[in-house]
């Protein structure tokens, strides 16, 4: 079945399913005209033809809330350790800190294996502690990028989505 979509100067825009009846069409307010399918909700029929219209703004708590849920990805999305990435989630964090506790406790071996997505490598304890440090660095440039684009939204520097996505770009592991 197609769609038609008709336009009035004051009612605005307005889709029909199939073909509209002429007792039907009779009845639209004069000064209806058909006009093409609206491309988007952010078009607005203007001068015979749809325009794109920017999006309305968002609300500061809607983007505020899309930005925790955005530094979250990147704190857990893992971070670069000697060209090899690093997990970086929850239960790898503290996992790390298990394995500072062994090597100060003396009962980490020397060159244990270690599981990276790649696969399985000999890590030494004073690589072991490099990894911790490369993860926690990794979590405090995530909380610090939100705090600073936190403070762009609320002082109405950051307004879309797309500038906190741009941002978290950069703390994305490349060349995996």
């Amino acid at each position: 079945m197609s769609e038609r979509g008709f336009y009035h100067p004051e009612r605005g825009y307005w889709q029909a399913i199939g073909e509209v009846p002429e007792d039907i069409r009779e009845s639209y307010p004069e000064g209806t005209i058909e006009v093409p399918l609206r491309p988007s909700p952010n078009h607005e029929w203007k001068g015979g033809e749809w325009v794109e219209m920017p999006a309305p703004p968002l609300a500061r708590e809607d983007l505020l809330d899309y930005l925790a849920a955005r530094r979250w990805q990147a704190e857990i999305g893992g971070t670069l350790w000697n060209g090899w990435h690093l997990r970086t989630d929850e239960a790898s964090q503290a996992k790390y800190l298990a394995e500072l506790q062994a090597i100060a406790l003396g009962i980490r071996s020397a060159d244990e294996l270690w599981k990276f997505p790649h696969g399985f490598e000999p890590i030494s304890n004073q690589q072991m502690q490099e990894m911790a440090i490369q993860a926690r660095q990794h979590v405090l440039q995530c909380f610090a990028l939100e705090a600073q684009l936190a403070a762009g939204i609320k002082g109405g520097t950051i307004t879309t989505l797309e500038q906190i996505d741009s941002a978290f770009a950069a703390l994305e592991p490349q060349g995996e």
